[in-house]
């Protein structure tokens, strides 16, 4: 798909030179027009000479009478005329010498001028006339008039290059210029995301179109913050307002639980009930984080750390969690450096990101983790040998309420939806990125985070 700016500089640079090529193509034949006609009338005005030298009778003359007539005359001018002369009745009766053996093609009844090429001459331009029983013939040759024609031609082939490649420069120019104000408008819309929508496209001056597309952007921002904002609003509300009562739920629920005048069907139901109380309650906790993590309410709290030993302290308890799954957990990895960072909140991430890796690893399977530093950046890299995510699925897993469902699990969904989410939000606030890409050469998912060494 070609872009904006290459289909207007293609369009323009088009434009131009067709324009042009046809301006020169009609002075072409414009010019080619006026040239025959000077011909022609310079071989009307040559006729007028040659009257002038034949006597007012000519009825009776013969070929020798129009030779000694004309002879002195067509000598001077056979440089720039041939002249032949004929009647109908005898043929050609007067040659100029200049035509060798070449005899001019009789025109009548056709045009009175017309051009020819012929062997011995090239091509000349034909004028006859009819005086009485004469039919008088003046031809140019066209050798001149030719070569200015080719010489025009050649002009015209190097001007039409030449504003080929003036036009593409100057409209690949303008249409930079004219984009300018759309690749800011780009670059400003790029920059807005669902923790930056307070930032406007800046709108010039002039009120053109782009002015007005910017004036709309903004104004469908503008409904796009207080949106999100009310929805932030309403998820932090609503979550404080259903702490409480699920909280007075799950205690009268537990009091229950210890009256053993329930039947054992209702003793199960109850516990179903507090199991699903418990999970309410953890999503809710979960949208305060994110709520709070959206509002920039979360301050972290980064100080300097070890990586290395901040990572060694985790894997320990990584490897026993593994070990209780019966998997394996192997630290393949880990560099030393200093980073800016919470410890608490990166944890929660690293934990968060490895206990789904637990869930979904095969039994004996193995979790590997790699933390590096590259590119001034820290690197940490969590594989497993599960099933890994459909491709088409990899870019939404930190979405909320995406939840993945486990081969052996059937319907039943593994999660909440939000502890990725969580996690997103907490790397980004640290100023970092995190990601998720299948295994190339064996089956699992790699999830990556990447945060900037001695990040603010």
């Amino acid at each position: 798909m070609s872009s904006l700016r290459f289909r207007l500089t293609f369009w323009y640079t088009v434009v131009v030179s067709l324009t042009v090529i046809l301006i020169l193509a009609a002075g072409g034949i414009m010019l080619k027009r006026e040239v025959i006609h000077s011909y022609d009338l310079l071989n009307s005005a040559e006729l007028q000479e040659v009257v002038r030298r034949l006597p007012e009778k000519t009825v009776d003359l013969s070929s020798q009478d129009i030779k000694n007539a004309l002879l002195d005359h067509v000598e001077k001018e056979g440089a720039l005329f041939f002249f032949q002369i004929h009647r109908d009745t005898e043929g050609v009766i007067f040659r100029s010498p200049n035509l060798g053996p070449t005899t001019l093609p009789d025109n009548s009844p056709g045009p009175l001028f017309r051009t020819y090429t012929l062997a011995h001459l090239g091509t000349i331009r034909e004028a006859e006339f009819y005086l009485d029983d004469l039919h008088i013939q003046i031809a140019s040759p066209l050798n001149h008039a030719n070569e200015v024609i080719r010489g025009y031609l050649k002009m015209s082939l190097i001007l039409s290059v030449a504003v080929v490649l003036l036009s593409y420069l100057i409209s690949k120019f303008l249409t930079s210029m004219a984009l300018r104000p759309i690749r800011s408008i780009q670059s400003t819309a790029n920059r807005i995301t669902g923790h930056n929508l307070s930032e406007r496209i800046p709108v010039s001056r002039s009120n053109d179109e782009i002015s007005e597309l910017a004036q709309f952007l903004n104004s469908m921002f503008e409904r796009l913050e207080n949106s999100f904002n009310q929805i932030k609003t309403f998820t932090s509300d609503a979550s404080h307002e259903l702490r409480t009562p699920l909280s007075l739920i799950r205690l009268q629920a537990e009091k229950l639980l210890k009256d053993n005048t329930l039947s054992g069907e209702n003793r199960e139901a109850l516990a179903e009930l507090v199991e699903e109380v418990v999970r309410l309650n953890k999503i809710i906790e979960s949208l305060l984080v994110l709520a709070r993590a959206d509002s920039r309410v979360i301050q972290l709290e980064k100080q300097p750390r070890d990586i290395q030993q901040f990572i060694t302290e985790f894997s320990e308890d990584a490897d026993a969690l593994a070990e209780d799954r019966n998997l394996k957990f192997e630290l393949a990895q880990n560099d030393q450096g200093k980073v800016d960072l919470d410890a608490s909140w990166l944890r929660h991430v690293i934990l968060n990101i490895f206990s789904n890796s637990l869930k979904a690893s095969p039994p004996k399977g193995r979790i590997t983790l790699v933390s590096k530093i590259e590119n001034s950046q820290w690197v940490i890299t969590i594989e497993d040998e599960g099933p890994g995510v459909p491709e088409e699925r990899l870019d939404h897993i930190f979405e909320r309420f995406v939840m993945e469902r486990k081969e052996d699990a059937g319907e039943e969904s593994v999660g909440s939806g939000l502890g990725l989410a969580i996690c997103r939000s907490i790397v980004e606030l640290h100023g970092g990125h995190i990601y998720a890409r299948n295994n190339e050469y064996r089956k699992g998912l790699s999830v990556t985070i990447m945060i900037p060494v001695g990040s603010d």
